[in-house]
């Protein structure tokens, strides 16, 4: 057995180590309420977005927890977050398609099932309609 093969089990449980405590940073029942107090979040206002990520608790106890993290263990690091943003961007996506295409697609099927029945009832209540729409 070679050095680097009786080192890689340590390597990569010390990487999935790594990066639960570097989620352990970023709830996602946060998501929402960090984005109204933090200072990151306020960094939307103006043209300066960096600065206010940097005086975050969470960007703080991030740079507390990469420091002393060789290039290697960083580099992989980076690729499992990188893959998870990719996952992240995918399921917003779907999301956003479902949300978007099923209940088009209900109307749609509805429509062409009582097509009279439906324009009936929008050119009656023609202001309800377009309140609900607009809501």
């Amino acid at each position: 057995m070679t050095e680097e093969t009786s080192e890689a089990p340590d390597t990569v449980a010390e990487l999935w180590n790594l990066w639960r405590r570097l989620k352990h940073n970023f709830p996602a029942w946060s998501l929402l309420p960090s984005g109204l107090y933090t200072p990151g979040a306020w960094g939307y206002i103006g043209v300066d977005f960096i600065s206010g990520f940097r005086r975050n608790t969470s960007t703080r106890q991030t740079f507390d927890l990469l420091d002393g993290v060789d290039d290697k263990m960083f580099d992989a690091l980076y690729a499992l977050a990188g893959l998870n943003g990719r996952r992240q961007d995918q399921m917003l996506k779907a999301v956003v398609i479902g949300y978007l295409t099923l209940p088009l697609s209900i109307i749609a099927i509805i429509a062409d099932i009582e097509g009279d029945s439906v324009a009936a009832f929008i050119r009656a209540n023609s202001a309800t309609v377009i309140r609900s729409w607009a809501w």
